[in-house]
């Protein structure tokens, strides 16, 4: 059994539903599993939520792993990675190289007080949040030799998720990087 402070994890229950089904807590261990929908080629985002005595960890990961046998996959998604870290403040995306797994952790210090609810939701919709803006550097990076700054920038600018939206598959890597995605939203809107 390990230490945990009972109010936070109260906390985070009310937040997640305490009459979810599909989340479920270890009252030993103070952690909480769940899984969300994410959009695009990942699917489920799992999330672990570890309360800890004056703070919580959120772990989210795909179960869409990396390929620890393609160094080069593995090099660019560690670029990719480094590269988002850069750009966010409030949580850090990681690779286990052994494994292959894509995870973004946020940490949150509750040493002032138990968090509020809102606190509390912030904290577990941020994973969530990240990978869906970020998400399509990572799978860049394992399918194009392009450089991945440019795609991070577009991924952070909201570009990408906004080309996302318009629903068109015929919208490529290169059209949004050029901006030409917007003439064929454009042009799809007048049909």
């Amino acid at each position: 059994m390990r230490e945990y402070s009972k109010e936070i994890a109260n906390v985070i229950k009310e937040v997640l539903g305490p009459d979810n089904d599909e989340v479920s807590f270890n009252e030993e261990d103070g952690v909480f599993t769940y899984e969300r929908k994410l959009r695009g080629i990942w699917g489920n985002l799992c999330h672990v939520v570890h309360v800890l005595s004056d703070s919580f960890i959120v772990t989210a990961y795909p179960r869409r792993l990396a390929d620890t046998s393609d160094g080069h996959e593995m090099v660019r998604i560690l670029e990719a990675v480094d590269r988002i870290n850069f750009c966010i403040k409030e949580a850090k995306f990681m690779l286990d190289l052994e494994e292959g797994i894509i995870a973004c952790r946020i940490y949150t210090d509750c040493s002032d007080g138990v968090p509020g609810k809102e606190r509390v939701n912030n904290a577990l919709s941020k994973s969530h949040d990240l990978f869906d803006v970020y998400g399509y550097a990572i799978i860049a990076a394992t399918t194009v030799d392009y450089p991945l700054q440019p795609i991070i920038d577009k991924c952070a600018s909201g570009e990408v998720l906004a080309a996302a939206a318009v629903g068109d598959p015929t919208i490529t890597l290169e059209d949004i990087l050029t901006g030409e995605w917007k003439a064929k939203a454009a042009k799809k809107s007048d049909n």
